[in-house]
């Protein structure tokens, strides 16, 4: 049987958002880090887990286990490091990845992915120009994943995949939050 631990990565720093968390600016009423983690509570995973470094973050995620980046500060593989290290603890046969700063990702695109993954084994979304999170991976990449380092995550092996495993989606499904000008962008298009 299939175990999937869905796991929404949302320990960054936000250092080009300013002094306050991108991840609990509001975005439609509620904080930005609740839309993409709505979304993969809905996209039917086994169990959730949330890597935070804000305990204010931690404390709008409920539906989570909750544990801590592998090194603070260290970038968005130290994240994924741990939430695949509490996956495999877990006994998951594969990972769903969502980062808490793309809140317009729905859970009809997060199902395509689990489903593509199993297909390819490792799947990603794409534009058409770019390949990116939401990502899905099974256990027989764990270890590779487990020995990325930086603030790159799986980039290169985003890039690695083949046409076939990618879910097509738009840009605008695919647009994250950064900048104080993305959140303003952001909720213009959403409304």
């Amino acid at each position: 049987m299939t175990t999937t631990t869905g796991l929404l990565l949302a320990a960054g720093q936000s250092r080009r958002f300013g002094p306050e968390d991108k991840l609990l600016a509001d975005l439609g009423g509620r904080p930005v880090v609740c839309h993409a983690a709505a979304a993969l509570a809905k996209a039917g995973c086994d169990h959730l887990v949330a890597v935070t470094s804000n305990p204010a973050v931690a404390q709008v995620l409920t539906e989570f286990e909750h544990v801590a980046p592998v090194a603070h500060g260290a970038g968005q593989s130290a994240s994924l490091r741990a939430g695949v290290l509490r996956a495999a603890e877990r006994g998951a046969n594969r990972v769903l990845v969502v980062l808490g700063d793309m809140p317009l990702v729905t859970p009809e695109t997060m199902r395509a992915i689990l489903v593509r993954g199993l297909e390819h084994g490792f799947a990603a979304t794409s534009d058409g120009l770019r390949r990116m999170p939401p990502i899905c991976f099974e256990n027989s990449v764990f270890s590779e994943v487990l020995d990325l380092t930086g603030d790159k995550g799986a980039r290169a092996k985003l890039q690695a995949l083949p046409e076939a495993a990618c879910v097509m989606v738009s840009a605008h499904e695919l647009g994250d939050i950064d900048t104080v000008d993305d959140l303003e962008t952001m909720r213009r298009n959403v409304g």
